[in-house]
């Protein structure tokens, strides 16, 4: 007992006592201080830290004997308490170097929906984690098929609110294909992952039913490759499962769930719906459309989630998107009216974004462009609002550098953003900027280079600058390295061999996918054969391939592919009651009568009428066009309008004008083209026949160069060059054009109405047939062609 009397005697108790109250104190200071500036949670474990670090400075200050114990500290203590202040500070600077220190948000001024300007907290972007989410792989067969779907979209969602965690996937829930979409190895999962250049991603495995479900969750850091945490769940329904959870993820991710708290963590359940069947029918829709290629069985189940839940805004949301990409108006505008009117059952971000689509949708373009330039205000770290307002930028407000800007601050958010550089290249090619297209595509290339976009965007510019050989190396070397399948890079491969001439090439390239059980790439290789047929004008072998490709399409869909069909084959003939019979198939594709109907519709007449239809046609299509420019502000359609006052000029007989109209079209389309009705080809192709009938070798020299580039084997782009070589006297030039496209359509069927021109410009050439600016396309000439000599 003498020790203890001694150490009471010495104040040691009291002085320990004394300290950690002291140490308390600071703690709660801190945590004041951190909160009120919105600070950043690791300052209060850094205080902590240092402050007992020094308490071998207390204890020692206690337990020293002083020769005069009035004296509290002499020399020694400042000595002792110096080094131990020292070796505390050192220890916190390793332990919290590598950490951001500071505030946790910004303070932006940002309009509200009455256009009062109102203050709001943002996230520091060093402080968001991202995380990839996939849906979880089913643990057996009897597990309800879509509930892997469920918890993978559930817990994105769930996730999502936290502004301080970006939450991405590999492909968008919803994304048609084919299979179970949780069918993915870890290894998948982290290659995912690294796409999208998220730090985490989860892998999981669920059974049971909607309302009783299993749960196994683990969050894996992605490079490199280590499990961070693992949790499991089980006996509750689907969304208190998924709400239990989130919160454990988030804290292993090293987010500090109270931080992330103070934004917005509601239930999963009030973003979703409180009506199960609702809850039914939505997951049960969006699994048809992702793993059974179902897009009208997935829509229908939409709607009836909606019939069962009117409020279910999610819900509504996801069908606006299905209906924007089938045409189908009336779905389009209901379903984004409940989306608008249910949207506090949104995220936040989500509820900013629809605010923008209902002023689009009500032909609001300035309130739309103020909307939208809040929320990236109010949401700077988001890539969705961001990408959003830089596509009004560019579409509404003509304005590529706007939209660059945008994207360069999506790029500086981090390297989970590093895609980015993609969209920049293609904005800075339609600037003019094509060096800087360049270093954007292959900067990404030295950070993913086995992506085929990045490939493909640099090969269409090595294209486009002269260097096929480059182009054609890039595409086979980015095959080579591809560790799985890519339809995307071998359907351009086998383009590229089509447009040069090469028709072997562009089949065997594509030879062993046609009879691939794999959906997306059976398709590939269809639509490459069908695009042979019909460069060498076999029309009836297109057709028939045509069938096939067709039974591959998404349900719903159906409508959609017998206009294109007709479209493809227009020039081939007219349906039944001339360019009016199109109408009956526009119709069934956009069967709607509001607005938004009629103006898609008159679009898709005016497409067709470019291409086949009279100059009443054209004008009609052209008057429609100008109106839904005027109401809808779609400043990147100009070139449209442009190219069908030029083709109108041309049916009128007033060719100058079309030759002034035709090089601003092309400027206008390079610049814009994304949402175009007519395409670079088609457009040059008219641009060079105008400057044929005119017989002016200066007005037609630029669109023939771009299809020698572009087309320099393709028969119909050979054709259109030899009949502008034969306009403006260079008769061998037309000659060998007109043997090479006769050669190459020496299979074609009778009658094609190519193959017709063709032999009739040869027989003109020979001087046994008179010139004729418009030559009889019927079944006059020879079925098979011989050779222009």
């Amino acid at each position: 007992m003498r020790w203890i009397n001694a150490l009471w005697r010495r104040r040691v108790p009291q002085t320990l006592g004394i300290f950690l109250g002291a140490v308390w104190g600071l703690l709660e200071m801190a945590s004041f201080i951190v909160e009120r500036y919105r600070l950043t949670d690791n300052i209060v474990d850094m205080v902590a830290l240092g402050a007992l670090l020094l308490l071998p400075t207390a204890m020692i200050w206690a337990l020293r004997q002083r020769p005069d114990p009035d004296d509290l500290v002499d020399g020694r203590d400042v000595l002792v308490g110096g080094c131990n202040l020292v070796l505390a500070a050192a220890v916190v600077f390793v332990s919290f170097g590598g950490q951001a220190i500071g505030r946790t948000t910004d303070t932006v001024l940002v309009e509200n929906e009455s256009g009062a300007l109102e203050a709001r907290e943002v996230p520091r972007q060093d402080m968001v984690r991202s995380v990839s989410i996939t849906p979880f792989k089913r643990g057996n067969v009897e597990t309800i098929a879509w509930l892997g779907l469920a918890v993978g979209l559930t817990m994105q969602l769930d996730l999502s609110q936290d502004r301080f965690i970006l939450v991405q996937s590999g492909a968008p829930f919803g994304t048609v294909g084919d299979g179970d979409p949780g069918d993915l190895s870890v290894a998948r999962r982290q290659s995912i992952a690294r796409r999208t250049n998220s730090q985490y991603f989860v892998a999981g495995e669920v059974m049971g039913t909607l309302g009783q479900v299993e749960i196994d969750v683990a969050l894996y850091r992605t490079d490199p490759l280590q499990v961070v945490a693992s949790f499991s769940s089980q006996g509750q329904n689907l969304t208190d499962t998924v709400d239990a959870l989130s919160p454990q993820i988030r804290a292993a991710m090293e987010l500090s769930a109270q931080r992330s708290a103070a934004a917005v963590d509601a239930p999963v359940r009030t973003l979703l719906s409180d009506v199960d069947d609702a809850l039914r029918s939505y997951f049960s829709g969006e699994y048809l459309i992702a793993s059974e290629n179902d897009l009208k069985g997935g829509m229908a189940e939409l709607r009836q989630a909606l019939a069962l839940d009117s409020g279910f805004a999610f819900a509504a949301l996801r069908l606006y998107y299905y209906s924007a990409n089938t045409g189908n108006t009336a779905d389009l505008q209901r379903s984004l009216g409940i989306a608008h009117e249910y949207r506090e059952r949104l995220t936040e971000e989500t509820r900013c974004l629809v605010r923008t689509y209902q002023a689009s949708l009500n032909r609001q373009t300035d309130q739309m462009m103020r909307i939208a330039r809040g929320c990236v205000e109010q949401f700077p770290g988001s890539v969705m609002v961001r990408s959003v307002y830089a596509e009004y930028l560019r579409a509404w407000g003509s304005d590529l550098e706007g939209a660059i800007a945008q994207y360069e601050a999506i790029l500086a958010l981090g390297s989970a953003n590093d895609s980015a550089l993609l969209t920049i290249a293609r904005l800075r090619e339609r600037s003019g900027d094509s060096e800087g297209a360049m270093a954007a595509y292959q900067h990404y290339l030295n950070l993913k280079p086995t992506d085929p976009t990045a490939i493909i965007g640099l090969a269409d510019l090595e294209i486009r600058t002269g260097r096929r050989a480059e182009a054609r190396e890039r595409l086979l070397d980015g095959l080579a390295l591809q560790d799985r399948v890519d339809t995307t890079l071998i359907s351009t491969l086998a383009s590229m061999y089509l447009r040069e001439g090469d028709f072997a090439g562009s089949a065997k390239t594509v030879e062993g996918l046609r009879s691939s059980e794999d959906r997306l790439q059976k398709l590939a290789a269809l639509q490459a054969l069908q695009q042979i047929a019909e460069a060498r004008g076999r029309m009836v072998e297109a057709l028939e391939l045509n069938t096939q490709i067709r039974a591959l399409y998404p349900t719903g869909f159906e409508a959609r592919a017998e206009l294109d069909q007709a479209s493809r084959y227009a020039e081939l003939g007219l349906p039944e009651g001339g360019f009016a019979g199109f109408d009956r198939l526009i119709l069934a594709a956009v069967p709607g009568d509001d607005k938004v109907a009629e103006a898609s519709r008159e679009l898709l007449r005016l497409r067709l009428a470019l291409r086949v239809g009279a100059a009443d046609d054209v004008e009609r299509g052209l008057l429609a066009l100008r109106q839904f420019i005027q109401d809808y502000g779609r400043q990147d359609l100009q070139h449209v309008a442009l190219a069908a006052e030029a083709r109108l000029a041309v049916l009128e007989g007033r060719g100058a004008d079309a030759l002034l109209l035709y090089p601003k079209a092309y400027a206008a389309l390079r610049r814009d083209g994304d949402a175009s009705v007519i395409s670079e080809v088609p457009l040059l192709r008219n641009w060079l026949e105008a400057a044929t009938a005119a017989a002016d070798a200066e007005a037609g020299s630029e669109p023939y160069r771009w299809l020698q580039r572009l087309q320099p084997g393709y028969p119909l782009s050979l054709l259109a060059r030899a009949e502008f070589d034969a306009a403006t006297g260079n008769a061998s030039g037309a000659r060998a054009l007109l043997n090479q496209a006769l050669t190459d359509w020496s299979e074609a069927d009778a009658g094609h109405p190519y193959l017709s021109r063709a032999q009739q410009l040869c027989q003109r050439l020979r001087g046994t047939l008179a010139a004729d600016p418009s030559p009889d396309t019927s079944s006059r000439a020879p079925s098979k062609p011989a050779a222009c000599t």
